[in-house]
Parts: C-alpha cells; structure tokens; sequence
C-alpha cells in the first residue's frame, strides 16, 4: 500500500511536469496568435489570459520592434506551486524591452493579482525617454477585501533590470496629482488597507526578490507592503530620484528599499543602494519652489509599522541633501520611523552621507511603544555629516553597540551619536563598545539637553559607553 502511495504521488509530479506548456508572446506577430512558437501571442495579456493556463506554465516573450506597451494582470487567485511556479521570462536569446505610458495608473507592467508561487525573471522594464510611467513595473497585490484569509507566497522576482521608472521627468511640481506620485520600481502587497481600517487583514504575502539591477527609479526602488519574511538581497538600486509622495503631502521622497504597513520579519541583506538624487537636482525642474516642501530620504527606510525585520550586510552611499531651498530635506542611511519594532540593523557599510539633516542611522516615533527594541549593532558609519547615530523623538529599549561611527565634522550641530530627550524619557537604551572618530575633530555627542566635546564627558552624561573608545584610522 505504502509502495502504491508513493507511485502516485511520483505519477502526479511527473504528469504535472510533461504537461506544463510553454507559451510564446511576440508583440509583432498578428493578433492575436494562439500562443505556440509559430503562432504566438502579439501581447502579454494575451498570453496572461491562455487557456488552461496553470502551474509549470512558462511565458516567453521574444524581441520586438518598439516596446511592449501594457498594463499586464494575471487571472486573478490562479496559483502555481512551490515544485512548478509560473514563470515569465524572455525567450530564449531575447531581449523584449517593456514599459508603460499611462499615467497614475496604480498597477504594474505586469502585476501578480492575488495569486501565489509566480516567478518574474530576467526582463528589462525601461521607462527612460517617456514622461509618464504606470506607478509600477512590477506589482504584487493581494485582494484581501474579496479573500481576507489568504496569503501570497512563493513570489519571485529575480534577475530583472528596471530603469527610469516613474518616468524621465524630475518630479513634478504640483499636488494636485498631475504627475506620477507614489511610485516603485517593485512593489509587493500583502494589503494596502491601513491597520485598523475596514478590510484590514492580519494575512502577508512573502517573496523573494533578489538580483534585480533598478536605475533612476522615482520615489522608491523596492516597495514591501504588509510583508512577511520577504527576502530582498543583492539588488543594485542606484540614481534614485525624488518622487511626489502624494498629492497633499508637502515633500519629495527617495527611498532605496522602504517597508511598511505592519510587516514582520522580513530580511533586507546585501544589497547596493546608491547616488540618490540631489536636492538641487530633484527640484531644478520647479520654478518656484513651494515655502517648507523638502526630501525625505532613506537607503533603507521602515514606515508605518514592522516588527523583527533584519537589515545586514547592505552597503548605501552618496547622498546629499544639501537643503538649498527653504524646507529641511533629511538624508537618512538607514531610517527606521513611525511603529518599527525589534527589527536588527547590523553589519552595514554607510558612508558618504553628506546632507545637511542627514543622519547614518536615523531613529524615531511618536510615542515610546512606537519604536522600541531596535538593536543597532556592528555597522560601518563613515564619513557622514550631521549626525552618525540618532535616537530621535520617541525611542525606547534601543541597543547600540561595536559600531564605527567616522564623521565629517563642521559645526556645533555635528554628532557621533544624538539621543533626544524624549528618547532620554524614554529609557532602557544600551549603548556600548562603539568607536569614534571626527575629520575636522569638530563632532560632539549630545544627551537630551546636554551636549559634550569629549568621550569622557558622553559617558557621565549617558552613563553608558563605558567600553566605547576614539580612534584615529
């Protein structure tokens, strides 16, 4: 019986595997094909929609004269399986190029709608040369408010190159939604209702998104929203450039990698997030820049609430927000704000931070519940101006310790590490064995209301630090 059993679960996977199709797309070809390599689909969609599509399905697009143009969506709930995914990847020898014209629209090149055990691999999605783009080139969206039980796993998007997502403008000038705002190269759903709100859902949906190339993305390279152990590594993010953050908010954003919306345990480990948009640049294409509008920035930046998420072995340089209007732009490495919980930030190499309100790693919340139990351990800060550490607003249980904080010092504004006074209220921060050292000698620590020069003076005021050390390199 046993030995029958096990011959049928092999007949299963096997008859599962010869029967899997492979469906071809071909934008040239007439429309609108039947899917076969002589016949193929002349659209993505087309081949989305083939009959019978199902798990171990492969979808080959193949080489056009001008780009594929689409706003591409899977069958909504279709599934494949963690042995036999399906997958979307360029023919063999190919190299279609895919984009999107309209405009505002809150959907992907191609989204995944509802649907688990996808594979996205190996394409190139360039928005570069056009002025508007879809908010997206890659969207995963779960549709809790029709199946609030339901997870998406087994997401993979590996291997894909996306440029200039957003469109080739600056960013636009108005509020009024007349330009892109909100946008991600990739953006991963598990719901966007907001915690507490109508059709909320305590479901995640987890991914795998690894080896992608993102170049002049606006707003945000990766985008993870109401995740769950998502892996996101060895991504280059580079160029990143301000985005409209959204039609009534007063501020640019550029974002590397952002979390939000009541993740847990998510892990942001090796990649490469660098030369963000300038402030001057971001805002060149405006005439007349608005009283307070400034850029919030963030190589790595957690939002609106996520717990036990670990961020390792990234490496984010060159950003600078050198304030050359009148708002107050803020450029962070690592930003961990509003309901960011127990999250592991270790490991890092940050440096060339060179904003005016800029910050290595850059803490704070509203209330001290909001943004408790973050351990800041063993990251490499260098050469960044303003501020190498800081606890800021509402912090509370914060460890930060064996970390190298290396400043570009200039003025009395310039810390090695800043503990607010509502963080100082807070309490139950361990700060210990970290190394310090100032070009220029300039830079100071500052505890709540006092600030101090020396070493010395930082661990009386603190009572902390006592195994802490300055070092010249």
């Amino acid at each position: 019986m046993q030995m029958k059993k096990l011959y049928f679960i092999f007949f299963l996977l096997w008859s599962t595997a010869v029967n899997a199709a492979i469906i071809y797309v071909d934008k040239d070809n007439s429309c609108p094909g039947n899917g076969s390599t002589a016949g193929p689909y002349c659209s993505i969609q087309n081949g989305l929609n083939h009959p019978g599509l199902r798990a171990g399905d492969t979808i080959r697009i193949r080489d056009s004269a001008m780009p594929y143009t689409e706003n591409a969506v899977t069958p909504s709930g279709l599934d494949g399986t963690a042995a036999n995914p399906i997958v979307i990847e360029p023919d063999v020898g190919n190299n279609p190029i895919l984009r999107s014209i309209a405009t505002n629209v809150d959907s992907g090149v191609i989204t995944i709608n509802n649907g688990s055990f996808w594979t996205i691999r190996n394409l190139t999605f360039d928005a570069c040369g056009v002025a508007t783009s879809s908010k997206q080139a890659i969207k995963v969206q779960a549709a809790p408010s029709s199946n609030p039980n339901r997870s998406l796993v087994g997401i993979v998007i590996t291997g894909n190159t996306i440029n200039c997502w957003g469109g080739s403008d600056q960013g636009g000038a108005n509020r009024d939604g007349s330009n892109v705002y909100r946008t991600a190269a990739i953006r991963i759903e598990g719901t966007n209702i907001a915690p507490g709100q109508p059709g909320y859902t305590t479901q995640y949906t987890t991914a795998t998104i690894s080896n992608n190339m993102i170049s002049r993305a606006k707003e945000t390279g990766i985008f993870l929203q109401h995740n769950s152990a998502t892996v996101v590594s060895d991504n280059t993010i580079t160029g990143t450039r301000c985005g409209v953050h959204n039609n009534t908010d007063s501020y640019r954003a550029e974002e590397g990698v952002k979390i939000a919306f009541s993740g847990k345990n998510n892990i942001i480990i090796q990649n490469s997030i660098h030369d963000f948009q300038d402030e001057a640049a971001c805002y060149s294409a405006i005439s007349s820049r608005p009283e307070g509008y400034n850029v919030t920035a963030g190589g790595i930046y957690c939002d609106t609430g996520s717990t036990g998420d670990l961020v390792d072995r990234n490496r984010i340089y060159s950003m600078n927000l050198n304030n050359s209007g009148s708002g107050q732009s803020y450029g962070n490495g690592i930003f961990w704000e509003a309901r960011c919980k127990n999250g592991t930030i270790r490991n890092n190499l940050i440096n060339n931070i060179l904003s005016d309100n800029g910050a290595g790693i850059n803490t704070g919340e509203t209330s001290c519940a909001g943004n408790t139990g973050n351990r800041i351990l063993q990251n490499k800060i260098h050469n960044v101006k303003r501020v190498g550490i800081i606890l800021r607003k509402y912090t509370q249980n914060i460890t930060v310790k064996n970390n190298v904080v290396w400043m570009t010092a200039s003025t009395a504004r310039d810390y090695f590490v800043e503990v607010w006074q509502e963080a100082v209220t807070c309490g139950g921060h361990v700060i210990d064995g970290n190394i310090y050292n100032s070009t220029g000698g300039n830079a100071a620590y500052r505890w709540g209301r006092n600030r101090t020069t020396t070493l010395s003076g930082w661990q009386s005021l603190c009572s902390c630090d006592a195994n802490s050390a300055t070092r010249e390199f």
